[in-house]
């Protein structure tokens, strides 16, 4: 049986603080303010509702530990670091709201590439916001044009290979690899010159990777190529090579 959330509650204690804070975190993320009053908010994005309400009197004075038994933190996913980045300028520091942990970073702990911020409500309820990068993309590198051939490690290998030249020297070794966006852009920085490129694609769409330049364009479209193409060239690429196959 395949389900979703629906609805979250959260009681608060002060109701004149915290609703007007959930307001404006809803409304920030898009979320429609679907009914209102001095003790309650329901916000929803059409997915999941939200609904903060005063704690009743005679509970008033349970207090909330997320350490405690029960719930721990609520995490909302965005699409990437600059979002996260974003949400902590735009909202967090413009609101004079403290976060927690020294602010937006990088959480290698849980995963590679895993940027969050995190931060709590008047009765310390915790919130994250987090980027989580997903190798959504394929591609081939050549070891040889690398700097730091370590940057493999951190990638999901799927495929191996030599070329066939016959002088051992001039054989590439090339690694078929499942890539998120992230870490397309770090391999272009690792590039060790423009006579180097590499392409990754996800379904039609195609990114093509020069040290320290980055094209993005259409696979089954060619004149969005000549963009790529023409620096290639300018750097003494042979335009043979410059075919971005797509392999799947």
């Amino acid at each position: 049986m395949k389900t979703s959330v629906y609805h979250i509650q959260i009681n608060v204690s002060n109701p004149e603080v915290s609703l007007p804070f959930y307001k404006k975190l809803f409304q920030y993320f898009n979320y429609k303010i679907i009914d209102e009053s001095s003790e309650h908010i329901g916000a929803s994005n059409g997915t999941t509702d939200f609904w903060i309400i005063a704690t009743e009197k005679p509970y008033i004075d349970k207090k909330f530990h997320r350490k405690a038994t029960g719930l721990n933190h609520i995490s909302f996913k965005v699409q990437s670091k600059e979002e996260v980045d974003n949400f902590t300028k735009e909202f967090l520091i413009k609101n004079k709201i403290t976060y927690l942990y020294g602010g937006a970073k990088e959480f290698s702990e849980y995963r590679e590439g895993y940027y969050a911020i995190y931060f709590e409500d008047s009765d310390k309820i915790k919130f994250e916001v987090a980027y989580i990068p997903n190798k959504e993309y394929r591609g081939t590198i050549v070891e040889e044009s690398l700097i730091d051939n370590r940057i493999l490690n951190r990638l999901e290998i799927i495929g191996f290979r030599i070329s066939n030249e016959e002088n051992i020297e001039d054989r590439w070794h090339l690694y078929t690899v499942k890539i998120s966006k992230e870490d397309i852009k770090k391999i272009s920085k690792n590039l060790k010159s423009t006579k180097w490129y590499a392409h990754f694609w996800r379904g039609n769409e195609v990114i093509a990777i020069f040290r320290d330049k980055i094209f993005t364009f259409k696979q089954d479209d060619k004149k969005t190529w000549n963009e790529a193409i023409d620096y290639g060239l300018s750097n003494g690429i042979p335009k043979e090579q410059l075919d971005f196959i797509i392999d799947d």
